[in-house]
């Protein structure tokens, strides 16, 4: 009976280190881009500086849900992808990659009208960044 007891005792503790393990890890990415459903090449990219059309974000905590926002969105969690992109807008509501970014959301889950209400708020606040309009124009030409 000692040695079934040191075996399970020995399982257990392989289990709860692999859990610790697995807990303390987070999730990598190296590309922070979601892909808009039906195209191969639209994306709402992360924080490039070597594109006008990339966000220059400086408030770090925008950044970051941002990002959270796309990598939820890649792995279908529709939910916490549209939590992390609202709470980003909260910070700042005229940012047009986040407005972009929810609408690409809203554009997966098969929410068609509010996709195309989002996008256009999203080129309301582009300025004067010809590439996300025309990727944001885009969009909306593609939506049913």
């Amino acid at each position: 009976m000692a040695p079934m007891k040191k075996l399970t005792n020995t399982l257990l503790l392989i289990l709860v280190a692999g859990f610790l393990i697995s807990c303390s890890s987070t999730p990598q990415h190296t590309d922070s881009t979601i892909e808009m459903p039906g195209s191969e090449d639209s994306t709402v990219q992360g924080t490039d500086e070597s594109d006008t059309s990339e966000p220059r974000m400086e408030n770090q905590a925008v950044v970051n849900l941002l990002e959270q926002g796309q990598y939820h969105a890649r792995y279908g969690e529709y939910a916490l992808a549209k939590s992390k992109l609202e709470r980003a807008l909260r910070i700042e509501p005229r940012n047009p990659f986040i407005w972009y970014a929810l609408a690409q959301v809203n554009y997966a889950e098969d929410h068609y009208a509010e996709a195309k209400n989002l996008a256009h708020r999203a080129l309301s606040f582009a300025g004067s960044r010809q590439p996300l309009k025309q990727k944001i124009e885009e969009f909306i030409r593609s939506l049913p």
